[in-house]
């Protein structure tokens, strides 16, 4: 679809379809070259803000996997820039990978539960099928921080709001 997209000279859909590769590959590979390819790609396609703060946000991800740069750092400066009333799902996807840090690699729940609470907020501006399904994860990431302060009542009180989603 991308290189169809580029022969068109289809921006959206070259964006559209690297937003869908990207993650895949951070995800799966440290092939540095590929995926710096694919970043050229996506920078050269921006047609608008929205696309601007996505390729940002996958490339702090990258960047973080290939060089350990203060990903939390990073972020929140990128957080600080999006506005929730525009662009609600790509802050809650900020939050969402801010507490994800705080948790896994900082054992810090406080934080973590700060910035889940925020992306919950932000994913549930809007009643759509996306949005719900992340919102169940980040209930589930509380209730698991719950969990692993042995606080257990909480946690069930968490997943027992997961099922709302």
């Amino acid at each position: 679809a991308k290189e169809q997209a580029k022969k068109n000279n289809d921006k959206i859909l070259v964006c559209e379809a690297l937003k869908r590769i990207l993650p895949l590959l951070l995800d799966r590979t440290r092939k540095v070259k590929l995926v710096s390819d694919e970043f050229y790609d996506y920078s050269n396609n921006i047609y608008d803000q929205y696309e601007k703060i996505s390729s940002d946000y996958l490339y702090l991800r990258y960047n973080h996997v290939n060089e350990c740069v203060n990903i939390i750092y990073e972020l929140n400066i990128l957080n600080s820039t999006v506005n929730s009333d525009t662009f609600s799902f790509l802050k809650a996807r900020i939050q969402h990978y801010i507490g994800m840090e705080y948790t896994l690699f900082y054992k810090d729940y406080k934080n973590s539960d700060i910035y889940y609470k925020k992306a919950f907020e932000n994913y549930t501006r809007e009643n759509i099928f996306l949005n719900n399904s992340y919102a169940f994860g980040i209930i589930i990431n509380l209730g698991s921080n719950q969990l692993r302060r042995k606080k257990y009542d909480e946690a069930i009180k968490y997943f027992k709001k997961g099922f709302k989603y």
